[in-house]
């Protein structure tokens, strides 16, 4: 299946998960309130790093694992047998320490504490990893798609006061495991369990254990911001900051979507020695990835005083200063994204991206001590902003040698500068428009069609090479 089919199904998914909490966030910031949303971003957080324990780094070194060997039935099913014995191992120790974590060291929202233990038991079915490895995209997406549609559903039906905080809670975490369970339905097709042999799975620990550690990096500035807050400040601010970066987050899967797809692809490039392709397919990348990015972070900025009041509402009004800075690091993700995706990991080179992770928490950790006491959430945005811009110069410092990474910050700050064009003019049209409803409206309809006519023009003309892709890609399509 060619990468553009493989994007369209997984932004498909992600755009359906753009639009679901269009309905979702603003109905529940409405009835469960900011505090409520702190509880649950606050207790939620911490599940997810029991269920990163629980996953090991399964996510990219299963799906690595699996690209790397999938055309050998036999390789694929031992390879997919070990990794999966590992999981239930990982995910046993997990679900034990998650309990006793909660009996031992937790007091309020007790409740919320064990509801979320489905989240952590939950790891014991998630084999996305071998199906992305597979590069089968359709089957993740229209899976995760019924199941977000069905938990949207449940949501708007029973969850109707703030009592319903454990109700919500439970939908979700239900809605998780659901969506793992389904995806087994299609295991037969794609492979079988053989016989284990423990030596090799302690062998595979070995190897996953280096990408663990960023993954546990990246969940210290990834979640442990709310941990930091709900403790060091309030739960209105840690809802607050959930909530900013939910939009954030939302605007982030359109670039993981690409993310998901390139790493197999780039390991069995890089497996077969093509290196022509493999330059290629990174600098078009990057341009598309800053491009999107660009526009989502300034789009988001030129709205943002009239999005948050009609989105979330009045309770949420301190979003207007949280949001801006935050959608910026949508780029230094992005960047980031791309090098460790397409390069570092499928070339073998882990102990890079751990150096990275590591240096992104310590940052994240270091500004979150020092703003959150004295700015609360702004206080995380700004631990945010400062490990993720550390975490993309790390990397393309790392990898200058092997990358013309000069040549994709030239051709790359244009769509920068097309931003900021963008946000100027979308912010002028909302100051001539009263109506916020129509004023949203024109400014995100005319916001797209001038960044994507600036875009056009600067491809035409200065991306030759780029443009003939895309023209080439879309004969194919007609035809």
């Amino acid at each position: 299946m060619s990468t553009i089919k493989n994007y369209i199904y997984n932004v498909s998914y992600k755009i359906l998960t753009l639009l679901t909490p269009l309905i979702t966030a603003p109905y529940l910031a409405r009835v469960i309130g900011s505090e409520g949303v702190g509880i649950y971003s606050y207790t939620y957080a911490i599940a997810y790093n029991f269920s990163l324990v629980a996953k090991l780094g399964l996510t990219n070194y299963g799906s690595r694992s699996v690209a790397r060997v999938r055309e050998d039935s036999n390789e694929l099913s031992q390879t997919f047998t070990e990794i999966y014995s590992l999981q239930l191992i990982t995910t046993a120790l997990a679900s034990v320490a998650y309990v006793f974590f909660v009996l031992a060291f937790t007091d309020s929202y007790r409740l919320i504490y064990f509801i979320n233990l489905i989240y952590v038991v939950g790891i014991a079915f998630d084999i996305d990893w071998l199906f992305y490895g597979l590069e089968q995209f359709k089957t993740i997406a229209l899976r995760n798609s019924a199941i977000k549609l069905l938990t949207v559903v449940a949501v708007l039906l029973f969850v109707k006061t703030k009592d319903d905080l454990s109700l919500y809670v439970l939908i979700i975490a239900l809605g998780n495991i659901l969506s793992f369970i389904l995806i087994w339905i299609s295991f037969s097709k794609c492979t079988h369990f053989t016989r284990v042999n423990f030596s090799n799975v302690l062998n595979r620990l070995k190897s996953d254990i280096i990408l663990f550690l960023p993954v546990i990096a990246t969940s210290v500035y990834r979640s442990m911001d709310k941990i930091m807050l709900g403790s060091m400040s309030t739960m209105h601010e840690t809802g607050l900051y959930e909530y900013s970066e939910k939009i954030v987050y939302m605007l982030l899967g359109f670039i993981t979507s690409l993310e998901m797809i390139m790493m197999p692809k780039m390991s069995n490039l890089m497996m077969k020695h093509d290196d022509e392709k493999v330059k290629n397919n990174i600098y078009n990348s990057m341009l598309f990835v800053v491009a999107l990015a660009s526009a989502m972070a300034f789009g988001i900025t030129g709205i943002v005083d009239k999005f948050i009041p009609w989105f979330y509402g009045d309770e949420f009004l301190d979003c207007i200063k949280l949001l801006p800075p935050l959608a910026f690091t949508l780029i230094f993700i992005g960047w980031a994204n791309v090098i460790r995706t397409q390069y570092i990991m499928p070339s073998g080179r882990d102990k890079l991206y751990v150096y990275s992770t590591i240096l992104g928490a310590v940052v994240n950790l270091i500004i979150n001590a020092i703003c959150i006491p004295r700015f609360d959430a702004l206080g995380a945005v700004i631990g945010t902003i400062a490990a993720e811009f550390s975490v993309a110069i790390y990397m393309s410092i790392i990898v200058r040698k092997a990358l013309p990474i000069r040549k994709y910050l030239t051709n790359c700050v244009f769509f920068i500068f097309a931003g900021a064009v963008m946000c100027l003019a979308v912010y002028f049209i909302g100051t001539l428009i009263s109506n916020l409803y129509l004023s949203l409206i024109v400014q995100i309809l005319g916001g797209v069609v001038l960044y994507l006519l600036i875009c056009a023009a600067y491809i035409y003309k200065m991306q030759q090479s780029l443009y003939s892709l895309l023209t080439s890609k879309l004969k194919r399509k007609r035809r």
